[in-house]
């Protein structure tokens, strides 16, 4: 099995979520997060690509982030289907949920 290696976080972006126990199992969550992310675009299509993207895994949940509102309530109606289409394309994920952020600034 091949180790991944993770990018740096800054400890503004980590301190948080030690305080919180979301990192106890960080090291799982990030290589599930860069698998996610490399099956995106396979998963969701190129118009989801653009608007909706895997931000982070908390406790089951991934999280996306989406430029705006309405998009959170349109992926609403598609979230069971993603999730179910990583669930094909990656065996063994232990996401149970997706969940909708709205993004502070836009994605690119």
């Amino acid at each position: 099995m091949r180790h991944k290696q993770s990018k740096l976080l800054s400890l503004k972006d980590i301190i948080p979520g030690i305080l919180n126990g979301e990192f106890a199992s960080q090291p799982y969550h990030m290589d599930v997060l860069q698998d996610i992310q490399a099956k995106w675009h396979e998963c969701v299509g190129p118009e989801l690509t653009r608007q909706v993207r895997p931000l982070k895994i908390y406790k089951r949940k991934l999280i996306v982030e989406v430029p705006h509102p309405s998009w959170a309530h349109e992926f609403e109606f598609l979230k069971h289907e993603v999730l179910r289409k990583l669930q094909k394309a990656l065996p063994g994920i232990q996401i149970q949920e997706i969940r909708c952020q709205i993004a502070t600034g836009s994605i690119k």
